[in-house]
């Protein structure tokens, strides 16, 4: 997943950064 889509996925669910960086790892 790139970090476009993780950011637009986090701005329509709401989630936290935190959550981001899990994905991310």
């Amino acid at each position: 997943m790139s970090k476009l889509s993780i950011s637009e996925a986090a701005k329509l669910k709401g989630v936290s950064t935190s959550t981001l960086r899990r994905w991310e790892t």
